[in-house]
């Protein structure tokens, strides 16, 4: 694992991200390289345009190359994000076929925890992570580690990330037929609960909200359990969307809004404070109220 090089791409609807780090350790990675391009090839988790996926990934493979003097031809994880990712909590359970006790092995705990997707889990989906809530043996209270323990009846209990394997076969595609990369595919939520919460975070509990473009990711971890994800299908691509058709003003400009001077909670919002735009193809300059653009803001993010 130690100076293992590691590459990863984030498939976003409003960018497409990569990076490349040298993992020094367990807990340390040295960043090589993070790239970033603007593209619409991806809507919601789906490939809209391939032919402009591909020369966004060839432009971010050559920048990455060149920063970190590599040559990326091996795997990469992938996110996987957008409305065809589904989650559910689900439990299974063996016990001995004579009544007798057995220990619990690592071969017997995979097993458990694919019960648990298989059960689950429709045909013409793919399980992306099957990921442990805990164990009960006979009686016992909810075990977090299993192996080596001794019982007749051993209970698991899995989250399950799942995706249409449609939609994941054309990512593959992408990544191994043209580019020669093979993938490792991560729920892009999952991914970024890991990158910001702490172990603290997740032992007390929190609801971890990760606001994209067109989506809106939810984690929720209870002492230090995964228990429930969610993809929102309204994003902050919505808040322009809002001001441009409430304004009669472009993309670009709302867009431009947005991020200068929005506020998601219009009260943090200066009543008094005014800003101006150029109007399109006029020399005048149109103004615009912070405290109203923030309303109009708000009301979308309290939908999500």
């Amino acid at each position: 694992m130690k100076n293992r090089i590691q590459v990863a791409f984030d498939l976003g609807s409003f960018s497409i991200k990569g990076a490349v780090g040298r993992i020094i350790n367990e807990n340390q990675i040295e960043i090589l390289s993070i790239r970033s391009i603007r593209t619409d090839s991806i809507d919601n988790g789906d490939i809209v345009d391939k032919e402009a996926l591909l020369r966004s990934l060839e432009y971010l493979i050559e920048k990455m190359e060149k920063d970190a003097k590599i040559s990326i031809d091996d795997d990469a994880w992938v996110s996987v994000s957008g409305k065809n990712i589904k989650s559910i909590n689900s439990s299974t359970r063996i016990r001995s076929n004579d009544n007798s006790e057995f220990e619990v092995d690592e071969t017997t705990k995979q097993k458990l925890l694919t019960q648990c997707a298989d059960i689950q889990v429709s045909t013409g989906r793919h399980i992306l992570h099957k990921i442990s809530q805990g164990f009960i043996i006979d009686d016992s209270p909810l075990i977090r580690n299993p192996l080596g323990m001794r019982g007749k009846i051993i209970e698991a209990r899995a989250h399950i990330v799942h995706v249409q394997e449609f939609n994941l076969a054309q990512i593959d595609a992408c990544f191994t037929e043209d580019l020669a990369i093979d993938i490792d595919p991560v729920f892009d939520g999952l991914a970024s609960s890991y990158g910001n919460l702490s172990e603290d975070d997740k032992k007390l509990g929190v609801v971890f909200v990760d606001i994209g473009s067109d989506k809106t990711n939810v984690v929720i971890y209870k002492d230090k359990y995964l228990i429930h994800s969610k993809v929102i299908p309204i994003g902050s691509n919505f808040v322009t969307k809002d001001l441009a058709t409430r304004f009669n003003i472009s993309i670009q400009h709302a867009e431009e809004i947005k991020r200068k001077h929005v506020s998601a909670l219009s009260k943090l919002a200066d009543v008094e404070s005014n800003f101006e735009l150029p109007i399109e193809n006029d020399d005048l300059k149109r103004k615009f109220n912070k405290k109203e653009v923030s309303e109009i803001a708000e009301s979308r993010f309290k939908e999500i």
